[in-house]
């Protein structure tokens, strides 16, 4: 499909907390099939191109509504599952106020942090708290983690371990795990 040449603006933030951006990810996963991030991402008019490492400058385009680009590494899929829903978030939550407010601009997110168009932290964090629902649904990780044990939660989500770990410890699912390994607490 040819373009014309559009103009890009950045990510702006939407202001959401952290419980707005979960639900809209819940949303998304009512959809979602067995091939769940890349059919999502097709769904939803979009295309994942990967490259080597390094190779793309920018992590998402929009063209306009339905037709965007994410771009992803082949470094893990762990790592790409995760930047992937990234994306997502900031298309979903970020590009319709610019759609509104900026008609036929598109929309980058570039990897660079001196980059015009990257990010705010407050965007950042919208666009990462929905990813981290999307991935690691806290139903879903609750329950998995009561059934297997915390400690072995991992391969149930294709995301890399810190995000996990990190997403553990804010649900109170490490300190679980220390308790459980700790054995009986003693007795006054």
């Amino acid at each position: 499909m040819a373009r014309l040449h559009i103009p890009f603006t950045g990510p702006v933030a939407k202001n959401l907390n952290r419980s707005s951006c979960a639900k809209l990810a819940q949303m998304v996963l009512e959809t979602a099939s067995s091939d769940w991030m890349s059919q999502i991402v097709r769904d939803l008019g979009g295309k994942i191109e990967v490259a080597p490492m390094g190779e793309h400058e920018i992590s998402l385009e929009v063209f306009g509504a339905g037709d965007f680009r994410i771009h992803t590494s082949s470094s893990s899929l762990r790592r790409d599952n995760f930047q992937t829903a990234v994306a997502l978030g900031h298309y979903l939550i970020h590009f319709p106020k610019i759609e509104t407010d900026q008609p036929g601009t598109g929309m980058q997110v570039p990897t660079d942090v001196t980059h015009p168009h990257y990010p705010d932290k407050q965007a950042r964090f919208e666009a990462t708290w929905f990813a981290t629902e999307l991935t690691m649904p806290e139903a879903k990780l609750k329950a998995v983690a009561d059934e297997v044990g915390p400690d072995y939660v991992a391969p149930y989500f294709l995301v890399p371990q810190k995000y996990l770990a990190t997403r553990m410890e804010k649900l109170g699912l490490l300190e679980q795990m220390k308790v459980s390994t700790a054995g009986p607490a003693p007795t006054p």
